[in-house]
């Protein structure tokens, strides 16, 4: 709004049409490429709704590409509880293991540990 003001005033300042062309151009970039966030909830999105589906290989390579992008506990707990569900429960230990990594107080990881925990010890 300060360069369309200063055009009001001036119609021929150059510097206030390149700045405003500038501001222009970054926000266009900034409304049609999402950021890392939104890129990473995509995918833990993907992946819950594989997991809904009982497509549990899906669920975990869409939790993957999340982490690619932005590692964080939400993606970890879902390749948690799909590896639960495929009887995987050493790879879902360590999955569980780095969702606690990144949030210690994450209660679904917590309570997807203790069950991988306990299966694995029941087939022991």
């Amino acid at each position: 709004s300060a360069y369309n003001r200063a055009l009001e005033l001036k119609p021929d300042y150059q510097l206030a049409k390149n700045n405003l062309r500038e501001a222009q151009a970054q926000e266009s970039t900034k409304n049609t490429i999402p950021s890392y966030t939104e890129q990473s909830n995509h995918y833990i999105n993907e992946s819950l709704r594989y997991y809904k589906e009982r497509n549990y290989l899906a669920c975990i390579q869409a939790a993957r590409k999340s982490n690619e992008i932005l590692p964080n506990a939400i993606a970890y707990n879902n390749i948690c509880t799909a590896y639960n569900m495929l009887n995987q429960y050493d790879k879902a230990i360590e999955a569980c293991n780095m969702a606690l990594k990144l949030d210690s107080n994450h209660k679904l990881a917590k309570g997807n540990l203790n069950y991988a925990l306990e299966k694995k010890l029941e087939l022991e």
